[in-house]
């Protein structure tokens, strides 16, 4: 049953460009709010929520890429982004 299935949503995707996008925005979606209703559940403060939102959408977005050198590209890429907008927001909010 188990391959048969896979075969079936394997000639859809071949047939639908788009499924693959949408599963991959769904998986980043996904995973966001799964580590968004962690983090709050715990209690953490704003910038940790933040933070937190980057891990899953980077993940999903990586793992849509093709081969392991976009994969590597894409994480690679996202280190540095996420480093300008932490301090940035946390700049913007003043310490008590």
């Amino acid at each position: 049953m188990g391959i048969q299935l896979r075969r079936a949503w394997d000639r859809l995707a071949v047939r639908d460009p788009g499924l693959m996008r949408s599963t991959t925005a769904l998986a980043a979606v996904a995973g966001i709010a799964l580590a968004l209703a962690v983090l709050a559940f715990l209690d953490m403060p704003a910038p940790f929520l933040v933070a937190g939102c980057f891990a899953p959408f980077t993940a999903a977005l990586a793992i849509g890429d093709g081969s392991a050198r976009d994969q590597v590209f894409v994480v690679a890429a996202a280190v540095p982004l996420v480093f300008a907008v932490l301090p940035a927001g946390g700049a913007r909010r003043p310490f008590p």
